[in-house]
């Protein structure tokens, strides 16, 4: 089983619609005036404003999902085997739990609903029973 991290900061869809239109603008000035530059500026922006992200946690460790515009993906994964501590605290509205993932001076802060933290520290402890826990 697996269990995704809420997003601290959600993309709104019309944020997203107006830098796709402005890099669609861009790209179509660069023709129009024969330049290369907003070609490239209006091409970086169509990618970026398509990025997403996915993060969630299984029995192997925490993996993250990296997608720009479907063109580019790339998978990050930190094995249980690698995390050496585990920090957790409860957010301030008391319904999610942050909790932080710590791999050699590394640390990644991921928000989940509070009923997952339990699963997900179990899982940690059996993969790796070496592992910190702190809370």
């Amino acid at each position: 089983m697996k269990y995704k991290s809420v997003e601290f900061k959600k993309t709104y869809k019309h944020i997203s619609l107006i830098s796709i239109l402005f890099g669609i603008g861009l790209i179509l000035l660069g023709i129009h005036i024969k330049s290369g530059y907003p070609i490239i500026v209006g091409f970086v922006i169509l990618i970026t404003s398509r990025f997403s992200k996915e993060t969630y946690v299984n029995e192997i460790g925490v993996i993250s999902n990296y997608s720009f515009s479907k063109i580019i993906n790339k998978q990050d994964i930190w094995k249980f085997s690698d995390i050496k501590e585990i920090y957790y605290e409860n957010s301030k509205n008391n319904l999610y739990t942050i909790i932080y993932f710590t791999k050699g001076d590394m640390s990644k802060k991921l928000l989940f609903h509070k009923e997952d933290r339990e699963p997900i520290l179990k899982y940690a402890t059996k993969q790796n029973p070496n592992i910190m826990i702190s809370h």
